[in-house]
């Protein structure tokens, strides 16, 4: 974003599940006027994050380190809840928004592309923004969905990229994994410093990151696109097992008792 002159005295920035990252409190002390926002504590979803102390609500957790001047970071920064799945319209005219390792965590890859693509509204025409997520180095297809984290796949960044440009926004995707040692080791527990891949699921996973410009001109409205079929597929699943499960638990008693009376008359 400083490439681009996006970071600059004055200049406006939108911060998406910060947590207690010093990235707020690093782009103040820079003269820049941040929006911090993270999931509300009283949100299911904030239970693992508060647990795990990646969770704030509160300015000074932000600049825990003292980057910035506590009295400019007082001034150029505040916090706002927001859930990343119902970004609020009135968000906008930013210079540039951000988020870091935060989209993968929103319930499916359908809603990571739906939040890189709502996210775009916050901008100003020629705004920047820039997210990292988890990403899929073994296979294309084979992946982790619906699930707490799960992990973007090649054709996934490459779908949502698609999309962008339809809608007049530039960005352009690097796939390079680099050949160094660094980049070649995966790293298992316990974990070391050189950890710029490691398995979830079987799979090899780093971060991708995403700089996203938006158009000069105004896109135009944007409807909701319809799930495409692997994801019906893929829900359908999910909803199957999740029916088959309850019915099971249901059936449990009914099935022990069954047993135990069958086991009783073999032994009279």
């Amino acid at each position: 974003m400083a490439f681009y002159r996006s970071i600059s005295n004055g200049a406006r920035g939108l911060g998406f599940a910060v947590g207690t990252e010093p990235l707020p409190a690093l782009f103040a002390s820079m003269g820049c006027e941040i929006t911090a926002t993270d999931v509300a504590s009283t949100d299911p979803a904030a239970s693992k994050w508060i647990d795990g102390g990646q969770h704030s609500e509160q300015l000074l957790q932000l600049n825990a380190v003292g980057i910035c001047p506590p009295d400019a970071f007082s001034n150029r920064v505040h916090f706002q809840p927001l859930n990343m799945n119902e970004i609020p319209a009135d968000l906008s005219s930013f210079d540039f928004t951000w988020s870091a390792c935060a989209l993968e965590h929103l319930g499916s890859i359908r809603r990571g592309q739906d939040f890189l693509l709502n996210q775009m509204a916050c901008l100003k025409p020629g705004g920047f923004a820039v997210h990292t997520t988890e990403f899929n180095l073994s296979s294309n297809w084979r992946t982790v969905d619906w699930n707490d984290t799960v992990l973007f796949r090649r054709r996934d960044i490459e779908r949502v990229a698609a999309l962008l440009h339809d809608e007049g926004h530039s960005i352009t995707l690097n796939f390079d994994t680099g050949a160094g040692r660094a980049d070649r080791h995966v790293d298992v527990p316990p974990f070391t410093e050189v950890h710029l891949r490691l398995l979830i699921a079987k799979l090899e996973v780093t971060s991708i990151g995403l700089i996203i410009q938006k158009g000069l001109q105004p896109s135009p409205h944007r409807m909701p696109r319809p799930p495409s079929l692997l994801e019906q597929l893929d829900y359908a699943t999910r909803v199957t097992k999740a029916g088959i499960h309850r019915l099971m638990e249901r059936a449990r008693p009914a099935i022990k008792k069954a047993i135990a009376l069958t086991h009783n008359r073999r032994l009279s």
